[in-house]
């Protein structure tokens, strides 16, 4: 678990590693603390991994099944990083805009660049991909100024997928299934225009499709032993005009957030 210095305090860091398999690292870094420059640590923690093969989740992202196999898949294998779309296409921008994100390089949107990119999770073999590696890097660290040209609040979310275009490198974005909102449905909202779903999380799925990882973006600010207490999430897909409807099978979390 990467984080900055004075970031996490002694006794938290005490309980953290109580549990079994966790090693707490600082990344050496002096990032300004505050956003969009602090989601910088995501790239950088990537780079500084003393891993080769890396599989990079959010604290607030739960896998459902095993994600080990992903680093089996044959989309991994072929070319050595997986990425996960969010949930709108990229917008097309102005010339400025993707000058800049390409230091002079483009003045269109590439071709590989279709989907926005959600970064809640991604798996890369950094020796595989080691100029795109390189650079996210220089992309991540200057994200302060580059922020202002990217999609939604400016985060780390598409500088993967923008890095590996720059350097040509190829990238699987998982598609086989765009990703879903998870949430419930409320009683008290059935008449409303809007309809019951309230959605508070996103349903990302594997290569072949299979749901594979929950997101809770914003239900990580709800209450973890009420929500806990819940025995399914109803799952839904985005449409038009953000309105939703119920797809496939409810989501039992209780397997997700069981305690032993």
């Amino acid at each position: 678990s990467w984080h900055l210095r004075g970031e996490v305090t002694l006794d938290a860091a005490a309980s953290l590693r109580k549990i079994p398999g966790v090693e707490l690292r600082e990344l050496a870094v002096p990032l300004p603390r505050k956003r969009p420059d602090i989601w910088a640590i995501k790239p950088l923690a990537v780079a500084a991994s003393s891993f080769r093969e890396v599989l990079l989740l959010d604290a607030d992202n739960v896998p459902l099944a095993d994600p080990s196999r992903l680093f089996h898949s044959a989309e991994y294998v072929a070319k050595g990083a997986l990425f996960w779309p969010d949930f709108t296409r990229f917008r097309e921008k102005r010339v400025s805009t993707w000058s800049a994100l390409s230091g002079g390089t483009w003045d269109s949107r590439p071709p590989q660049i279709d989907w926005e990119q959600e970064s809640g999770q991604v798996v890369i073999d950094k020796k595989k991909c080691l100029a795109a590696l390189r650079r996210l890097c220089t992309m991540a660290i200057h994200l302060g100024a580059l922020a202002k040209h990217l999609p939604g609040d400016g985060g780390d979310k598409d500088l993967f997928q923008l890095a590996w275009a720059l350097e040509k490198q190829d990238f699987h974005m998982c598609t086989a299934r765009l990703p879903a909102a998870a949430g419930e449905e409320l009683p008290e909202l059935a008449e409303s225009q809007r309809g019951p779903f309230v959605g508070s999380a996103m349903v990302h799925h594997g290569p072949t499709g299979e749901p594979l990882f929950l997101h809770r973006t914003i239900s990580k600010h709800l209450d973890m032993l009420d929500l806990g207490q819940k025995h399914q999430m109803v799952v839904a897909r985005p449409r038009l005009r953000n309105a939703y409807r119920e797809w496939d099978q409810p989501l039992e979390i209780q397997r997700v957030f069981h305690s032993e």
